[in-house]
């Protein structure tokens, strides 16, 4: 499953959790940059963004597919804040109890 799968409703208008693609790039910058000795594979990376997406309220918004786009940037400080304070829980989370060899 790709991580920006969107819901299609009627008349090609969506419904989508924004934040699964905020936490994933997170993620992703987190494990390049502080955790470049862990696994980065789709799997650990889909892991860890479970382990947090499942501790934050989503944030769903409805859009026309072309207007995704940009939308994830509303999101405030302080919500990102927690959602890199949830990642490195999650990363360390992993780490202490690797998913595959």
């Amino acid at each position: 499953m790709e991580a920006n799968t969107k819901i299609q409703k009627t008349n090609d208008v969506y419904l989508h959790n924004v934040l699964e693609e905020i936490v994933i790039e997170q993620v992703r910058l987190m494990l390049e940059k502080k955790y470049d000795n862990l696994c980065r594979c789709e799997a650990c990376i889909y892991n860890i963004s479970a382990i947090v997406l499942n501790n934050l309220n989503p944030y769903y918004i409805t859009s026309k597919q072309d207007e995704l786009i940009g939308r994830a940037e509303k999101y405030n400080l302080v919500e990102s804040i927690e959602i890199t304070v949830k990642v490195i829980h999650a990363i360390e989370s992993i780490k202490n109890n690797k998913t595959h060899a």
